[in-house]
């Protein structure tokens, strides 16, 4: 996010309220292919991410009074979206940009939400590859 006008603007604390995902996520990220000398694929690596999932809910956000009391029960939703999102990605761009992932998956669940903006922010924690 370049432009000005796409910066985010600060929220209170006391206007937000925490919601976390029960339990980490594990997803599986883009295989990694290993070639040999001559470019032909010598076998394919399976990487994994591991992470913890909360939000940062804005509570005088659009949608906050249609969605906020609720939303714990588009949990198996919400987990889809990122889930959808992040395998798209190697273990490599994870490692190097995660901040630009964070973006896309709170992207993706603010898609769910009629793109309303309630949803401030989009926390990650405990990360852990394989």
């Amino acid at each position: 996010i370049d432009s000005e006008e796409d910066a985010e603007v600060e929220i209170p604390m006391s206007q937000q309220t925490p919601w976390a995902m029960e339990g980490a996520m594990t997803i599986p990220l883009q295989s990694e292919k290993v070639l040999d000398a001559q470019g032909n694929v010598e076998s394919v690596k399976e990487h994994y991410i591991m992470f913890n999932v909360s939000f940062s809910l804005n509570t005088k956000g659009d949608g906050y009074k249609d969605y906020g009391a609720t939303f714990g029960d588009y949990e198996s939703l919400i987990e889809d979206a990122i889930n959808s999102t992040v395998s798209k990605h190697t273990i490599d761009e994870c490692r190097n940009d995660f901040e630009m992932v964070r973006e896309e998956m709170l992207e993706s669940v603010r898609g769910l939400f009629d793109k309303n903006e309630f949803i401030y922010k989009l926390a990650i924690s405990e990360i852990r590859y394989q």
